[in-house]
């Protein structure tokens, strides 16, 4: 008996050796496979991204042009149109005012000598008739450029 009990763990042993391996049985007969696994070389490339570098639009600065306009000592009579529209028609008292201009602006004064304007902190030169002392003057702004007559 003892040569039964070694037949079966030997074929225990076998059983243990097949368990990796794949057994087709076909009409009674008995076939065992063995897969390979095959390793297959892969290509390694290299890759470079190159980010794209944002380019600088040039942009158009658009300079603010400020009118001030300032009556001293007396009232004097003033009309002032900017961009087309009239913003003051009346004897304006001493003070200063400012006024944004996107175009153009018209200027008359009654009173030359007692009222002076300036663009941007630049002195403006009033046409002044001599006899009458009434001064005016129009400026249009050309390419982010003042240009009066």
């Amino acid at each position: 008996m003892a040569k039964e009990s070694t037949k079966k763990s030997t074929v225990s042993k076998k059983a243990n050796e097949t368990k990796n391996k794949k057994t087709v049985s076909k009409k009674g007969a008995t076939k065992t496979e063995v897969k390979k696994v095959v390793k297959t070389p892969v290509e390694t490339k290299k890759v470079t991204y190159n980010k794209p570098v944002a380019t600088e639009t040039p942009v158009d600065i658009v300079k603010t042009f400020t009118l001030t306009v300032e009556v001293k000592s007396s009232a004097s009579w003033i009309k002032l149109d900017i961009d087309g529209q009239n913003k003051v028609s009346k004897v304006v008292e001493p003070s200063k005012q400012t006024y944004d201009v996107k175009d153009k602006f018209y200027i008359i004064t009654g009173k030359a000598a007692n009222t002076t304007i300036s663009m941007n902190g630049e002195s403006l030169a009033w046409k002044t008739n001599s006899t009458t002392g009434v001064a005016e003057i129009t400026c249009t702004i050309v390419s982010n450029a003042l240009s009066c007559e």
